[in-house]
């Protein structure tokens, strides 16, 4: 996993947190994730 820093300018807090969303949810499938 590639770490990246960004700029408070460059985030968009919504794209982000969906996009890590979909991260964790093609790691475990349908298991659940705590």
């Amino acid at each position: 996993m590639e770490i990246k820093e960004i700029s408070l300018e460059e985030l968009d807090a919504e794209k982000f947190i969906a996009e890590k969303i979909e991260e964790i949810s093609s790691t475990i499938g349908d298991g659940l994730a705590i």
